[in-house]
């Protein structure tokens, strides 16, 4: 049973599955470990993310206004940038939330609802960098 979705083999999509395990794993340990204050890399991350937002909105509208500049299709040089920035902005918000966690459970001191609410905040955050990395 050969799984082929969108041209890819379940084979490729494994190691790319695993090749973003593990860098999300090794981005996660280096921001939990790391002395080094994250927080103006992560605001610059954050603002850098959505940039990448704004401007891959503007090229969806930009091919149907100028549909014969190649720069502009789907496919051209500009997606392929647009998706290296959104991976590499969530690359190092993975590293900052990891920091930024770690310190508001030391912050919260047993506060079990501030606890709770954090975690849940963290899990929907580091999933949504993971897919975009995955992407």
């Amino acid at each position: 049973a050969n799984l082929n979705v969108g041209g890819m083999t379940h084979f490729v999509i494994t190691k790319a599955f695993l090749a973003t395990s593990a860098t999300f794993a090794g981005l996660s340990l280096f921001g939990y470990t790391t002395k080094r204050d994250l927080g103006p890399i992560g605001t610059f991350a954050i603002m850098g993310l959505w940039g990448a937002f704004i401007i891959g909105m503007l090229f969806m509208v930009l091919p149907l206004i100028f549909p014969n500049v190649a720069f502009f299709q789907v496919g051209g040089p500009m997606q392929i940038i647009i998706s290296g920035a959104f991976a590499l902005f969530s690359a190092i918000l993975i590293a900052w939330n990891t920091q930024s966690l770690k310190e508001t459970y030391f912050a919260l001191g047993g506060d079990q609802r501030g606890m709770a609410v954090a975690t849940n905040i963290g899990a929907l955050n580091f999933f949504i960098y993971f897919v975009n990395i995955f992407q």
